[in-house]
């Protein structure tokens, strides 16, 4: 699908002057995408589609360019409309998924909009079309309880009375049904990220009580699933409790109480579905905070524990209902073999409490020699990085083992010689490296049987030796070993360290046999379809022509109105690229296939500078045999350090603490 030009402009000129957003002229591109609607609508013949698009695309200029803008919303509320127009006329199931997914944007992001009744009316329009007569009374619902005063307030109930009588099948009814399987969660004491696990994606409205610092989701028309309703409690972080309880036969709402003041934001991904809410505290926004010591991350999940967690009854609220805390839920859920579990993790050995003191002698990880890709056994000692950013506690002295390479011979080579840096030479304190994939997803395979996840772990435990030894900084990898680990918690772990830097390493693949090159990319709306399609693929989603990406709108939103991280990104982007090809083109013939943006979920909530590199293409046979040469990866890792210091070089990094 290609990107509209008209958002690829906006996007353009807003990256190269951040200044541009400061003078509204919503009102004025609104007026020009009115009138161009308008004229359709007033043919006397039934305009195209590729017309409708156009007009599409002159609403979507409006949001592009000023996502604060006065007629922002009005402009999204267009963009639903003509989409359930063209539903209408050709029946196309993209058409209705892009709507219904604009307008619940609309009702979630803009609220406040005189429009977000009429988006939930019309939501509900188009259930009704469908025959899907139970969702279509749960958004007239959602329009009296969240818009009583709305205009829409009598239609709606009218609807309702009218659907009463036609209730809709039983296959429709439990197809669609969203459920709410789980609630997981990554907390620190300045920090915290909460993920709602569906089973398709819900109306949702976030409701903020400042006075409390007490905030309620309502997941509209979900139900719970077998598990009975469940609250936590919380003793260190900026989270003080979750609870989840239905408010009615189609409605479940999570309170979640928080310690202090804060602000939030919120965004959906896809396969799964899953809504994640981020929570800052207020004074971590500012990049003056300067914490302690590093924050501890600790992971609970408010779903089923496995048979071997051991829970303790705590007394509900008021209901009576008997509800459950999970003391080690870390290991029931993808990833959280990472971290320890609470009671493991707050054991107050020495080497626990000289952590963030930069006092606390542990082992380094082996070396990584100039060798063939590394076949990773789980190590028994936790990531020294790990450790040290207080991530997990230390293990005593012989209790550890040093973990098992085994590794294909190669020829040698001469070590590389580093200059023993001054702390902080890079001007930043701490660098997050991201190995992509891991555990029980492999990432992309090469007709050898070469695996990305192997590949680039290599990469990541070669890259941060180096910059260990050149920065003189604290660098922490989401993972060191062969392990699972959530898109969503890799980025929590940079955000809860307060990480001044994000780099995450994957391999490239394409069908056509033939692509090779390198390419960095940083966050912001894909300008071309090959983009889209490695975006879709480290995303894990199928790619599907005519469907609206959501995750582009949410990014105008949330994500563009920081211009100043965009910028950072995309000038590390370009500087990583530059370095990593000039290292690998005179001895690999290397192709430079550019800096480019997509929308990469590792990416999103990110709140420091952050890139994906692309380091090659494992569907190239001659790339492949080059990934599995150590000489090169080692080209590769010291290409990407070498970007990274001539980024904080050359441009001011705002360090995180």
């Amino acid at each position: 699908m290609k990107r509209s030009f008209f958002l690829c402009v906006a996007l353009s000129v807003l990256l190269q002057n951040p200044a541009f957003s400061m003078a509204d002229r919503s009102a004025s591109l609104y007026r020009n995408a009115a009138d161009y609607y308008h004229k359709l609508a007033g043919y006397s013949r039934k305009p195209s589609r590729d017309e409708w698009k156009r007009s599409i695309a002159l609403f979507r200029e409006v949001y592009s360019a000023y996502p604060d803008g006065a007629k922002s919303a009005d402009a999204v509320y267009m963009t639903g409309k003509i989409y359930k127009e063209l539903y209408g006329r050709f029946h196309e199931k993209a058409d209705r998924a892009n709507a219904i997914k604009i307008f619940r944007l609309l009702v979630k992001s803009h609220s406040y909009s005189h429009l977000a009744d009429d988006a939930l009316y019309l939501s509900g329009e188009i259930y009704r079309m469908d025959g899907r007569h139970d969702q279509a009374v749960q958004a007239y619902t959602a329009l009296l309880r969240w818009f009583p005063e709305g205009d829409m307030t009598e239609k709606a109930k009218a609807g309702i009375r009218k659907l009463k009588t036609k209730p809709a099948s039983a296959s429709k009814k439990a197809a669609d049904l969203p459920i709410l399987r789980g609630v997981r969660f990554w907390n620190s004491a300045h920090y915290a990220r909460v993920v709602f696990d569906l089973s398709s994606m819900a109306y949702y409205k976030i409701l903020r009580n400042p006075a409390k610092n007490r905030i309620s989701i309502e997941l509209l028309g979900a139900v719970q699933g077998k598990e009975p309703v469940r609250e936590i409690t919380e003793n260190n972080g900026l989270i003080d409790s979750i609870k989840t309880a239905d408010s009615s036969a189609s409605l479940v709402t999570v309170t979640i109480a928080l310690k202090q003041a804060h602000t939030i934001s919120s965004t959906e991904l896809q396969n799964p579905a899953r809504i994640v809410v981020d929570l800052f505290e207020e004074d971590a926004i500012s990049t003056k905070a300067k914490p302690e010591k590093a924050a501890p991350v600790i992971v609970k999940s408010l779903t089923a524990p496995t048979k071997k967690t051991i829970e303790s009854s705590i007394k509900a609220e008021a209901s009576g209902v008997t509800v459950k805390k999970a003391e080690a839920v870390e290991k029931s859920i993808p990833g959280g073999e990472l971290f320890a579990s609470k009671t493991a993790f707050l054991r107050k050995t020495s080497a626990r409490r000289a952590a963030g003191t930069g006092k606390a002698r542990l082992k380094k990880h082996p070396a990584v020699k100039k060798v063939g890709i590394a076949k990773v056994v789980k190590p028994l000692r936790p990531d020294s990085g790990l450790v040290a950013a207080g991530l997990l506690a230390a293990v005593s002295p012989g209790k550890g083992k040093a973990p098992v390479r085994t590794v294909k011979k190669a020829k040698k080579s001469s070590p590389v010689k580093v200059a023993k840096a001054r702390p902080y030479a890079y001007g930043i304190k701490t660098i997050v490296i991201d190995p992509g994939h891991g555990g029980k997803d492999p990432g992309a395979v090469g007709r050898s049987g070469l695996r990305e996840k192997n590949v680039v772990l290599d990469i990541g435990l070669r890259l941060r030796k180096i910059l260990k030894a050149q920065c003189g900084c604290r660098v922490i990898m989401t993972r060191s070993r062969d392990i699972f680990i959530p898109l969503e918690q890799r980025t929590a772990i940079a955000n809860s360290v307060k990480a001044d830097l994000f780099v995450s390493i994957h391999v490239n693949s394409n069908t056509h046999r033939s692509a090779r090159g390198v390419e960095t990319y940083f966050l912001s709306p894909a300008r071309s379809r090959s983009a889209m399609l490695t975006a879709a693929r480290e995303n894990m989603i199928k790619l599907s022509d005519g469907n609206e990406n959501m995750d582009d709108i949410n990014f105008i939103f949330l994500d563009m109105k920081n211009t100043e991280r965009i910028n950072q990104s995309s000038l590390m982007a370009r500087s990583v690229q530059n370095s990593v090809v000039s290292g690998l083109r005179k001895k690999y013939g290397t192709k430079d296939n550019g800096v480019k943006s997509a929308m990469f979920y590792v990416l999103r909530g990110a709140r420091m500078p952050s890139v994906l590199v692309e380091t090659s293409f494992i569907s190239n046979r001659s790339e492949e045999k080059r990934l599995k040469s150590g000489r090169f990866l080692q080209t590769l890792a010291e290409g990407i350090a070498r970007g990274i210091k001539r980024f904080t070089a050359e441009h001011r990094v705002a360090m995180a603490g």
